[in-house]
């Protein structure tokens, strides 16, 4: 089993936590969580090593994350992995993290297929066969473990011109699964084409087939060809300058070869635009289960044109037939003339213009045929006077306004607003769209710890490619920040955004002795929200020494940032059962010091 599978198979629990009276120092107005031995730091808690630490805590198990310090001499990548059955007391435990793979890759033809000729862009550079049957390519790196919502970073290299030995590509990576997509030069010419290739949960330093430093020769899967014949209405406007291809329905990545529709001939009394498409099948590991049926035949208009780009499923179309046997589509008959919207932004209380940017993401669009499906998004500027004005293609729309950031009084501040457009078929010039941006809810709250950040994150959630182009998901709540004043008071400034949700902390100084207080999933679009008294969470202490494993041998992480995060059920909720958790929020963080010892003061619950 890798350490990566791991993830998805052990427990983990976290709730709310209880507190105590902390102690204030003289020469520091915030609160101090110490005690010395005789002092009783109340019910279900015990002072060890001067602080008072919960005998009781729920998180059994977190997430944690491990970015080395810029001045390592390691690699700076940000490694991950999942640390179990926590004592409840907290205690020590070192952690040694999965380490990174160095890797040599390589895209091979399989022997007696001729060799594709690539077209160089650069006159002075050709693109030359390679004497081992290798191609040159970019290679993306994706972490096939989505980590509930984590930002990851995908990893890019590129081949080497052609040496003695052929082309290869080399990366360094944290351990893992990742899906790799393999990219030959898009100009080719002659028989010999070679599409894109896509790997998906190729184990690259795990134990099962990986090995780190490992040289990694993917083999070219069988190419097919589509004849694909798109027949056009001579009444329709010309597809001439639109682009076919396949595309992959998890990722969006293209599969096969791109072909730019040129002057159609006559056929059948239409218009016959001609593509042939070189195309792969997806490789899957056995266990995978993706059906290549889903492929989805992807028609783009060209740049400069405002027309929505065409997904057709593949399945659905009959494009699974015989490679030698023609493919006439015939159900794409027309697409619809844009129209132009004009509009304004304004705030609400009051009729003031309001600057910034408006994003629009169909969810329909009008004019097309039946079981055909058209996609169309963009973002347009809105100056200082709120006109605004936009071409689309007639549609259903999710609209989202998007004020700037105010840097004066709270009062100014404008939350992003998210509305939904009917834009009709037969109206040509569109007026009257208002979009009435609100002033920024507030979340307010008190906390003894004077001088703390307060934050507020939009819950990390994990969204397929196509969902968001399809507008098939909320708008996301910008992030926002604060302190708690002199007073024990903090505001937090939030989107008005209704179905969304924010991850609520105080983050109190560590030397303070508290854990963080964590409000999971505070749910946005209610209007200002009071917390009352935020009471810092008495911590479940863990300490230990960080390392990562390299190549064999551990390494001390010094001075790496250590984040743990718990895992959230759909409810925001701690799930014991990680399969069940749908989103992670974040619930301490420390720096290790320069012998790779760290100390993290988990909050002993979450509140519900």
């Amino acid at each position: 089993m890798t350490a990566w599978r791991s993830l998805s198979l052990l427990p983990l629990l976290a709730s709310l936590g209880c507190t105590v009276t902390a102690v204030s120092g003289k020469e520091d107005a915030s609160p101090k969580n110490s005690c010395s031995p005789s002092d009783d730091c109340g019910k279900g808690k015990s002072c060890i090593d001067g602080l008072c630490q919960s005998l009781n805590g729920q998180l059994e198990a977190v997430l944690l994350t491990a970015t080395p310090a810029a001045e390592s001499s390691g690699p700076h990548l940000t490694f991950v992995t999942h640390l179990s059955e926590l004592p409840p007391a907290g205690g020590a435990k070192d952690v040694i993290w999965p380490g990174s793979a160095a890797v040599t890759g390589s895209l091979v033809l399989p022997k007696g297929r001729c060799y594709p000729e690539f077209l160089s862009d650069d006159p002075d550079r050709a693109i030359l066969e390679s004497r081992d049957g290798t191609l040159p390519l970019t290679a993306t790196l994706s972490l096939r473990q989505r980590l509930l919502g984590l930002s990851q970073q995908p990893y890019y290299a590129k081949t080497v011109t052609a040496p003695v030995g052929g082309y290869t590509f080399g990366i360094q990576v944290p351990s893992g699964e990742y899906d790799v997509y393999l990219v030959p030069p898009k100009r080719q010419k002659g028989a010999c084409v070679v599409p894109p290739q896509l790997f998906r949960s190729v184990p690259i330093g795990v134990t099962d087939g990986g090995a780190p430093n490992g040289v990694y020769r993917f083999n070219l899967a069988a190419i097919s060809e589509l004849d694909l014949h798109v027949l056009w209405p001579e009444s329709s406007p010309s597809l001439v300058g639109w682009s076919a291809d396949l595309i992959e329905p998890l990722g969006g990545n293209p599969i096969s070869t791109e072909v730019v529709l040129t002057t159609p001939t006559s056929k059948q009394g239409r218009l016959d635009y001609a593509a042939r498409l070189a195309y792969s099948a997806v490789t899957e590991r056995a266990e995978a289960n993706v059906n290549a049926a889903t492929d989805l035949l992807r028609l783009r208009p060209p740049e400069g044109l405002i027309a929505p780009t065409i997904y057709l499923d593949r399945s659905a179309l009959g494009l699974l037939q015989n490679q030698d046997q023609p493919v006439n589509l015939t159900i794409f008959t027309s697409f619809p003339e844009p129209v132009t919207v004009l509009g304004q932004m304004v705030r609400k209380d009051g009729g003031q213009p309001v600057g910034g940017a408006v994003s629009f993401v169909s969810k329909t669009i009008y004019g097309v045929d039946a079981g055909v499906f058209g996609s169309f998004q963009t973002t347009v500027a809105v100056e200082a006077d709120g006109v605004l004005s936009v071409r689309l293609p007639p549609g259903v729309y999710a609209v989202q306004a998007d004020p700037p950031v105010a840097t004066g009084s709270a009062s100014g501040a404008l939350s992003v607003l998210e509305a939904e457009w009917d834009v009709p078929l037969d109206v040509p010039v569109q007026f009257g769209k208002l979009l009435e941006l609100t002033p920024r809810s507030r979340v307010t709250g008190q906390s003894g710890a004077q001088g703390s950040p307060v934050q507020a994150d939009p819950a990390p959630r994990t969204v397929l490619p196509f969902e968001e182009v399809f507008g098939a998901q909320p708008f996301t709540p910008r992030s926002t920040g604060g302190f708690v004043d002199e007073n024990g008071q903090f505001v937090l400034q939030v989107d008005e955004l209704p179905r969304t949700r924010v991850n609520i902390s105080v983050q109190p100084a560590e030397e303070l002795g508290f854990g963080w207080f964590v409000r999971p999933g505070l749910e946005l679009g209610l209007g200002n929200q009071d917390l009352g008294r935020v009471t810092l969470p008495v911590p479940a202490v863990l300490t230990g020494k960080a390392s990562v494993l390299e190549n064999g041998t551990t390494l001390t992480l010094a001075s790496a940032a250590i984040r743990a995060y718990a895992y959230l059920d759909r409810d925001f909720k701690y799930t014991r059962d990680p399969s069940e958790a749908e989103t992670v929020v974040q619930v301490a963080e420390t720096r290790a010091d320069e012998e790779g010892m760290f100390r993290l003061l988990l909050p002993a619950e979450l509140p519900r």
